[in-house]
């Protein structure tokens, strides 16, 4: 149905994934796209948990808000240890830009820093998207972006205690795996890491 043809060269990014949706209990199935994307925030009565379920990135203050009441009633929580408003979450400077394969992105000391990002993983496909917008989740058709996620990678080395060689690799053999692999596709440059 498209002008052109494409194949798997063509491709960017693979992505599958499974969000809870809260409906209530006995619902007969029907269109997903027709279920509330509400979420649900539940306190388990004979255990210390609390669950949460459903929701969209644009309810999480709500959220967060609800689960934090949650806690202090159970006394879980005092409220010097958790923020009491989303003005508290929320006053986090605005990131500096830095580019990648001329996208302006927030650079990945920043996000350590400043949103608990942890993982190369986490920087590429969370904080920036870098992995949906970029071939071969953001290492690029022919790995050309390799030294930059290197780079990336040894912002990680304190938080992951893996050195950035071995992060970038296994990332990579990832990629290799679940998605070259998915496509046929076998990168035109093999790569060797030091």
């Amino acid at each position: 149905h498209l002008v052109r043809p494409h194949g798997p060269n063509d491709i960017v990014a693979l992505r599958c994934g499974v969000r809870a949706l809260v409906v209530k209990r006995g619902q007969a199935a029907g269109d997903p796209l027709m279920l509330s994307k509400r979420s649900r925030v539940w306190r388990d009565p004979d255990r210390p948990w609390i669950s949460i379920y459903g929701g969209k990135l644009t309810g999480c203050e709500q959220v967060a808000s609800r689960a934090t009441s949650l806690l202090r009633d159970a006394g879980l929580a005092s409220r010097s240890t958790v923020p009491t408003s989303g003005d508290d979450l929320l006053a986090t400077p605005a990131p500096p830009i830095d580019r990648v394969a001329d996208i302006d992105v927030p650079p990945a000391r920043w996000c350590r820093d400043h949103q608990m990002c942890w993982t190369l993983e986490d920087y590429l496909r969370r904080r920036t998207n870098l992995a949906q917008w970029l071939p071969r989740g953001g290492l690029g058709r022919n790995d050309e972006h390799r030294e930059k996620l290197l780079q990336v990678a040894e912002v990680f080395v304190e938080t992951t205690g893996r050195p950035a060689t071995e992060q970038l690799r296994a990332y990579s053999e990832r990629i290799k795996r679940e998605y070259d692999r998915v496509l046929g596709r076998h990168p035109m440059v093999e790569t060797t890491y030091a």
